[in-house]
This record gives C-alpha cells, structure tokens and sequence, in this order.
C-alpha cells in the first residue's frame, strides 16, 4: 500500500499533469518522425474577421464536417478557434468510445481559416484541439492528439508562421 503528501505531483489534479507531461517533453523534442509528408493537404481561405462569437461558430459547423462531438477550441480573446473535421473511421482503436476520428485540423484566427489534411497513415484521436502558448510568443498553438495507424499516438504542435499552419514540435 502506497501513501502520498499532500501536494505530492500523483495527488494533483490531472489537468496539471497533462500540462506538466506536455511541457517537460518538448524541451526534449527531437526533428524524427514527423514530416511535410504525413499532410495531405495545407489550405488557406478567409472570411469576415468582425462576425461575433455565435456567426463564426455557426459558420465553422455549416462550412466543414465536424465530429460527432462538435467541440470548437475558443481563445480568451476570441480570435483564435480550432476544430476537428473531416471525420474518418479508418483508424478502429476506439479509445474515445468510437471508432469515428478526424483527419482534418481546421484554424481560424482573425479572419482567416486554415486547414491540414493528414495523409491516410494518420488521424487525429481526440475531440477537440487545445490552444496553449508552448513556446510563450504570445500566440497561441494548437495542441493535438495526432495517431500514426501502426505506431500508436503522440503529440503534435501546430503553429501559424508566415501565414501558414506548420508542424512546430512533437513527441511521437
């Protein structure tokens, strides 16, 4: 039989754990494993960067395949929304209660929506991406759950830089 402290890092609520887990390993990150290869496709459109919070959700949920969860990541500021779409049952793990994932990740921030296909060795395992400033530039990233079909799942960062959504950092 085990006893903890208080305070002790097992005893804390999970949220805090999952940050830790996240923040600890991209000091650690290493250029292997992920490439301009796994994305089928990067696209760019825009749309009108003054509709309020109800017309950009609306607009997301209208204009791409969400998953069945329909989650939409929000920033503080509202500037900043993610979703998942394009929703896919190749991969059969089922770990979320389903079979159905996603293999589109979809970015909007200030007007302009981007979006990244992965290619058909690839899904996204989760419901919704979270949006955290990693590297603390003041932007957020976009952090997901990214699943190769043979090797399991693994964390993956996407940034906007130059005007495009790009691969930042990742533990495999």
């Amino acid at each position: 039989m085990s006893s903890y402290r208080r305070g002790h890092p097992s005893t804390r609520p999970w949220p805090l754990l999952a940050l830790a887990r996240l923040l600890i390993p991209i000091a650690l990150l290493s250029s292997t494993g992920a490439n301009a290869n796994d994305v089928k496709s990067i696209n760019t459109m825009t749309v009108d960067p003054l509709m309020d919070q109800d017309a950009t959700i609306m607009f997301l949920a209208e204009n791409f395949t969400q998953l069945p969860e329909k989650q939409i990541s929000i920033s503080e500021d509202s500037t900043v929304y993610a979703q998942y779409a394009q929703p896919t049952a190749r991969y059969t793990h089922g770990i979320l209660g389903d079979t159905i994932e996603a293999e589109q990740l979809v970015v909007l921030k200030n007007g302009t929506i981007y979006t990244q296909t992965v290619t058909n060795r690839y899904v996204f395992e989760d419901i919704k991406p979270r949006l955290f400033d990693v590297d603390n530039d003041g932007q957020m990233e976009i952090v997901t759950i990214r699943t190769h079909i043979m090797r399991g799942a693994g964390i993956m960062i996407y940034k906007l830089k130059n005007t495009a959504l790009t691969e930042f950092a990742w533990v495999e």
